[in-house]
């Protein structure tokens, strides 16, 4: 692959927002590195001129910059994704959250009616005790007119 050919990819990577279409390009540009990297290697045996080496190194810097840009691109596609499931859960705990808040206003809330229940409670406990109170007197002052009452009979029946 020549460099010309090379610098058509670039409008393929900058604006590719396929991930398996990024991935083939990454296999394929570590491909062409290492068969260009060989022929560098094998420059001794003449096979190749000093300009076609030179491309050949222009070629592969290009393509090793075409990688790091084609792993910032596939390494933002993951934070994207990572970001939406973050998000997905963060909506989540906002609706449990939500849920919480308003089983504690409610709890909240019957505390207070709790609260108004005892105090209720307490004051018909006194009311109570008062009027269990008064009953006991009344019965202590039955007790004593039925004592009288029956003193008065018997003395009637003596008469």
């Amino acid at each position: 692959m020549k460099k010309e050919q090379l610098l058509l990819l670039k409008e393929e990577i900058l604006k590719g927002s396929d991930t398996e279409r990024l991935l083939e390009l990454d296999v394929n540009l570590k491909q062409l590195i290492s068969i260009l990297d060989y022929r560098i290697r094998e420059k001794t045996r003449n096979e190749y001129t000093e300009g076609e080496i030179g491309e050949f190194r222009s070629s592969v810097a290009i393509a090793r910059s075409y990688l790091r840009v084609i792993g910032w691109k596939l390494e933002n596609f993951r934070l994207e994704k990572e970001k939406e499931r973050i998000d997905a859960i963060t909506k989540n705990k906002q609706v449990i959250l939500e849920i919480f808040e308003s089983g504690m206003e409610s709890v909240l809330n019957s505390q207070s009616d709790t609260e108004k229940l005892r105090a209720d409670n307490i004051a018909l406990r006194d009311q109570l005790s008062r009027k269990e109170g008064e009953i006991t007197a009344l019965e202590k002052r039955v007790k004593i007119i039925a004592r009288e009452v029956v003193g008065i009979l018997e003395k009637t029946k003596r008469e």
